[in-house]
C-alpha cells in the first residue's frame, strides 16, 4: 500500500472507524463485515456511500476488463462468420436494368459528341 491509495472510513450506527485500505474494505466485504447499512467514505467523494453499493476492487477490474475484451476481442474460429443477407432477385435485375440504361445513354453521348466532331472539325 502506497501514501497515494485512498483511506476509507467506515460509520457504523453513529461510530466512525478508519482510516482502512482498499485491501480491508475488500476483505470486509468478502467476509461480510461490510453491512450494507454501513456507511464508507474516502477523500475524493462527495458525500458518505452505503456499504451496499461497494464492489471489490477484484469485481470492478473484472467488469472493466469484460467491457474491454467484448469491444475488441476478435471472432472466435469456432463462431459461425455472419454472411450478409442476399439480395433480393428484384434487386439484382434493377441494378442490371440501370447499368444497361447507364451504358445506353453513354452510347448515346459518345455518338453525338462524335458526329459533331466530324461535322465541325472535319469538313
Amino acid at each position: 500500500m502506497s501514501d497515494t491509495d485512498p483511506k476509507w472510513y467506515l460509520s457504523r450506527n453513529g461510530k466512525r472507524y478508519g482510516p482502512f485500505y482498499e485491501v480491508d474494505l475488500d476483505r470486509f466485504h468478502r467476509t461480510k463485515q461490510l453491512l450494507p447499512t454501513d456507511l464508507i467514505w474516502h477523500e475524493g467523494l462527495a458525500e458518505w456511500q452505503r456499504g451496499a453499493s461497494y464492489k471489490p476492487q477484484s469485481e470492478r477490474l473484472q467488469e472493466l476488463q469484460k467491457a474491454t475484451t467484448d469491444r475488441s476481442m476478435p471472432r472466435q474460429p469456432d463462431e459461425p462468420a455472419t454472411q450478409p443477407a442476399a439480395e433480393p432477385q428484384a434487386t439484382v435485375w434493377l441494378r442490371i436494368a440501370m447499368l444497361m440504361v447507364a451504358v445506353l445513354v453513354g452510347a448515346v453521348l459518345l455518338g453525338a459528341g462524335a458526329g459533331y466532331a466530324i461535322k465541325y472539325f472535319l469538313e
